[in-house]
C-alpha cells in the first residue's frame, strides 16, 4: 500500500497546529503537545525549515520535559516548525571533526540530543490525523461548513469523531488520539502489527 509522501516517521507543523501563532497562548501550545506526548517516557522530535526550504532538526526533548524545554526554545518554532505525532524511544549520534580528530556527538546546536528519525526506532503511537488546508480566505463560513462535512462524515461512518479539532489559521486539523485497547490508561505502544496497522489506517486518511 502507498505511504504519505512525508516520511515514515510522521510530524505535523507546530506553528499551524497551535493556531497559526506559535507566540498565541503558551499553555494551550503545550497543554496540546503533551496531550499527544502523554506516554511515560520517549522523546518528542522537533524541526524547523529554513529561509531556502532546508530542513534543520531542532532537537530531541524528553516527554516529561517538554514544558520547560520548549518554553527555552519557543523562538525557533515561530514559523515552519515541526514536531512528531509519535513518541521515538531514544535519540542517536552523529560524527564531527574537531582539530582534526572525529568524534561522536549526541547534542546539536540547539543543546539538545539529536533526534533518532527511523520507523524502529518508534516506541508510542499518539495519534492519526488530517491536515485540511484551504488556499485562500478562511471565513468563518468556511469553518461552519467544514464543521458540518465533518459532523455528515461522521454519521455516515466515513470517519470516526475525531478527539481534536484545531483551527490553524489556513484551514483545519483533525487529531484522533489513541490508547492502549486493553489498559486506556496507557499510551498504545509501537508494536510490530501494530505499527503496521497506523501506517495503513494513517495512510488511508490522508487519501
Amino acid at each position: 500500500m502507498a505511504m504519505p509522501a512525508v516520511c515514515e516517521i510522521e510530524d505535523v507543523n507546530f506553528s499551524e497546529l497551535t493556531g497559526g501563532n506559535a507566540r498565541r497562548s503558551e499553555d494551550t501550545r503545550f497543554s496540546l503537545i503533551q496531550l499527544i506526548h502523554n506516554g511515560p517516557d520517549g522523546y518528542a522530535t522537533f524541526h524547523r525549515k529554513g529561509p531556502l526550504g532546508n530542513w534543520h532538526d531542532i532537537g530531541a526533548i524528553p516527554v516529561d520535559r517538554l514544558r520547560s524545554t520548549l518554553k527555552r526554545i519557543d523562538h525557533h518554532l515561530e514559523s515552519d516548525s515541526y514536531f512528531s505525532i509519535n513518541t521515538m524511544y531514544r535519540t542517536t549520534w552523529e560524527l564531527e571533526q574537531i582539530a582534526g580528530r572525529w568524534r561522536k556527538r549526541k547534542r546539536n546546536s540547539y543543546n539538545l540530543p539529536i533526534p533518532f528519525r527511523r520507523i524502529e526506532g518508534v516506541r508510542w503511537l499518539n495519534a492519526f490525523f488530517v491536515d485540511i488546508d484551504r488556499h485562500g480566505d478562511v471565513s468563518p463560513e468556511w469553518y461552519d461548513n467544514l464543521l458540518g462535512e465533518i459532523e455528515v462524515a461522521q454519521q455516515n461512518r466515513v470517519i470516526p469523531p475525531p478527539s481534536i479539532l484545531v483551527r490553524s489559521g489556513r484551514g483545519m486539523w483533525m487529531l484522533w488520539l489513541l490508547r492502549d485497547a486493553d489498559d486506556p490508561s496507557k499510551p498504545q505502544s509501537a508494536r510490530q502489527g501494530e505499527l503496521r496497522r497506523w501506517q495503513t489506517i494513517q495512510a488511508a486518511l490522508l487519501g
